[in-house]
């Protein structure tokens, strides 16, 4: 679990392969329930479940390819969705009614939770400053989706809620190990792990520990025959 779990803070992951790494977690810790009865806390858990509700399996709007037409007028159509209360009372519903028909059109296969709070708000002459922060959030969340401007180490990292859950996810699990007999074979599946995953890294820590021993033989020799010269000319 570590190395996925490495994998994901560190990779550049397409969506269908941070998929597959996290259910694979999932998977590894239904198995320390069931095999070793080893639970995450509660709140852990509970967010941790609720996580992986919300992401996007490889079928839907991450994977669907627009051609560059209408990912174009797609995207001219988010763009222009109003997003202050004032401008929403000009022509907000009109916006929101074109960008309704363009992603039916091209089929970008956004969430329906998306699209059916996108029609109450259609369906509404005025916004509050709160709905309309949330009309702004959409619009950005949808520009990203559907633009590639963004580096990939930008777009292809997991986000800042995943990170934070994997990191709880091991601190509870380190924390269970230790009192248990499989804390030290942890240990070393880790040590393992991080060799495997930085390679790079691991051989420049070897090399700076063998200069390091080397100089402290090394001082230790050139103190050793300072000694034995002195005993020699005592002598």
């Amino acid at each position: 679990m570590h190395l996925q779990i490495s994998t994901l803070r560190h990779g550049q992951l397409v969506i269908d392969e941070q998929s597959r790494i996290l259910r694979q977690i999932d998977a590894a810790l239904k198995e320390l329930e069931s095999k070793y009865q080893i639970y995450l806390p509660s709140l852990v858990r509970d967010d941790w479940q609720y996580y992986l509700n919300q992401l996007q399996t490889p079928d839907t709007f991450a994977q669907v390819q627009l051609n560059a037409e209408r990912k174009t007028q797609l995207l001219k159509k988010i763009r222009a969705i109003r997003v202050t209360s004032d401008s929403f009372a000009d022509d907000g519903s009109d916006r929101i009614r074109d960008v309704l028909l363009a992603i039916k059109l091209s089929k970008a296969g956004i969430p329906d939770g998306e699209i059916d709070w996108l029609e109450n708000i259609e369906l509404m002459e005025l916004v509050n400053d709160s709905v309309a922060l949330e009309l702004k959030e959409l619009r950005d969340t949808w520009v990203d989706r559907f633009s590639d401007y963004r580096p990939a180490i930008i777009r292809h990292r997991i986000n800042d809620e995943g990170l934070r859950l994997t990191k709880a996810i091991e601190d509870a699990l380190a924390d269970k190990l230790k009192a248990t007999r499989y804390g030290v074979s942890g240990v070393l599946h880790r040590y393992r792990d991080s060799f495997q995953s930085h390679q790079a890294r691991a051989k420049l820590t070897v090399h700076e520990y063998a200069m390091v021993v080397g100089a402290t033989c090394q001082q230790s020799a050139s103190v050793s025959m300072a000694s034995l010269k002195k005993s020699f000319w005592h002598w």
